[in-house]
């Protein structure tokens, strides 16, 4: 769908929350994309926005969707058009018992924004078994990028500073030689028992310290005060915040900015947000 009388981005935020923006692109056809790519002047590309808070009435910006969702299996790799989520990667891995991607089968997440944000589950990273990505940039032109010039850490990448579009990705093939759905039952039903799912949430609001409770620190400091914003945190996932459909996003920010400057407070620095905020 395009939209070129002005689009509001909340009709496909995650969260429904967002203005309008210039124009809109969903589509799994890459003709489609250049075109864009090669029309506009300003354009961003997003997935499932699973992460991402639109804080702006109106942006002149044109974003862009793509679903494409084509797996191919390879002798020794896997290649994925980065418009597929996360849950069906997983829950195809396991009719050829690839152990690659069983841990990210809750994640709601495409893999376009996994790879930019370095996804993980329970110790694992989705960059660990990327050989390469394949991009378009703004001029229309494809290019492979290997891994080693992408700089990955937790829940982060040299990508977010990139604004070409991500086309497909390349995996290492691992084929397990053991039956892994158990595997993939055990890490969902942990993931159910720690997260919340009973609202619509960003994942985790700010970047987790290793063997520090973050959440339970965010819980404390939040315990019986007066929230008046209209969300709030999780009382089982302490740094997942709540939201409910339709809250204007300076909720949502004010949130964000009061529980930054608490726990600055408390730590003596600034805790780096994974929450995308596109402003």
């Amino acid at each position: 769908m395009i939209d070129n009388n002005f689009f509001n981005i909340k009709n496909v935020s995650y969260i429904k929350v967002g203005g309008f923006v210039k124009g809109f692109l969903e589509t799994s056809d890459i003709n489609k994309v250049k075109e864009i790519i090669l029309k506009e002047k300003k354009i961003r590309f997003i997935g499932n926005t699973t992460n991402t808070l639109f804080s702006f009435d109106y942006s002149d910006t044109f974003f862009v969707k793509y679903l494409g969702k084509n797996i191919e299996i390879e002798d020794d790799f896997i290649v994925c058009e980065c418009g597929v989520s996360l849950s069906f990667l997983a829950s195809f891995s396991l009719k050829y018992n690839i152990s690659s991607f069983y841990q990210f089968s809750l994640i709601p997440g495409l893999l376009s924004g996994a790879i930019v944000t370095n996804a993980s589950s329970y110790g694992k990273a989705i960059s660990h078994d990327l050989l390469f990505i394949e991009v378009m940039t703004l001029e229309g032109k494809f290019k492979i990028i290997k891994k080693e010039e992408i700089i990955f850490s937790y829940h982060d990448s040299s990508l977010k500073e990139e604004n070409f579009f991500i086309y497909k990705a390349y995996f290492k093939k691992r084929t397990s030689r053991h039956d892994i759905k158990p595997l993939k039952s055990y890490y969902e039903t942990k993931k159910l028992t720690t997260q919340d799912y009973s609202f619509k949430s960003l994942g985790s609001t700010f970047q987790n310290i290793n063997f520090f409770p973050l959440g339970k620190m965010i819980q404390k400091e939040w315990k019986n005060k007066i929230n008046l914003y209209h969300c709030e945190f999780s009382s089982i996932h302490g740094n997942f915040l709540l939201v409910s459909s339709s809250l204007p996003y300076e909720n949502i920010l004010k949130l964000i900015e009061s529980t930054s400057l608490l726990l600055y407070n408390k730590l003596g620095f600034d805790l780096q947000k994974e929450i995308e905020i596109i402003e």
